[in-house]
């Protein structure tokens, strides 16, 4: 989906109370870089997450291009600026 996409499902998500939670945000690319990084590191079982091995939506924004925002891939862990009207996996986090 798009990043504006992106947001107006949290903001469903947020609506509906999913999970107890009404603070559903997308993760800065640091956080999607820890949650890569916990993934790898051998603590989780892989059947219980798997993410797509591609790049994922973060709120980190481009401070000079309105227009962009970071991605992380979740292969590699690289990130990446993006124009928001591309299409990438989004990984809801809870805020609260």
């Amino acid at each position: 989906m798009t990043w504006s996409e992106a947001l107006e499902f949290l903001n469903h998500l947020n609506m509906q109370k999913f999970g107890g939670c009404e603070g559903w945000r997308l993760p800065s690319r640091e956080e999607l870089t820890d949650m890569l990084a916990y993934l790898d590191s051998g603590n989780v079982d892989d059947e219980d997450i798997s993410p797509e091995q591609d790049d994922y939506w973060s709120s980190s924004v481009d401070p000079l291009e309105n227009g962009y925002a970071d991605v992380v891939n979740m292969e590699d862990g690289s990130v990446d600026n993006c124009e928001k009207t591309e299409i990438n996996f989004l990984w809801p986090v809870c805020g609260q």
